[in-house]
């Protein structure tokens, strides 16, 4: 299993959040969770610390941990996206890993449309970071 630990201030990561969690965006248990797993997300993709598309994967990330977190609903993840991301098995193993650690944290289930979304995003950064499907 993943373990989801580790602090790193890459690309701005917690002005970013900062921004989100005084906005009223994210919860501070979103945020914490978010800043906890990003140093293990960025290893697994080799994102660049300047990679805008690292910053948009921990928007969503914690903007999913706040539903999470409040009990709100996910969105549906389209099927076309999820046709898309259906080969991608090394990013939706470690999501799903990643989940498992959220699951105990919010004492709840990873909705599989906000595993889906995650994958997503990782995909896109594993992408430009060399990795192939």
């Amino acid at each position: 299993m993943v373990n989801p630990t580790g602090n790193s201030d890459s690309f701005g990561l917690h002005e970013r959040l900062d921004l989100l969690e005084r906005g009223g965006v994210v919860s501070s248990t979103a945020r914490s969770a978010t800043e906890r797993a990003w140093s293990v997300i960025a290893e697994f993709c080799a994102a660049g610390a300047d990679d805008e598309t690292a910053g948009q994967l921990v928007t969503h990330l914690a903007v999913a941990l706040t539903r999470l977190d409040l009990k709100e609903p996910a969105p549906d993840l389209p099927t076309t996206v999820g046709d898309e991301i259906a080969g991608r098995t090394a990013e939706w193993r470690f999501a799903r890993e990643l989940a498992a650690g959220w699951e105990a944290d919010f004492g709840q289930p990873l909705p599989e449309a906000e595993i889906g979304y995650l994958v997503v995003h990782l995909s896109v950064l594993r992408n430009r970071s060399g990795f192939a499907e």
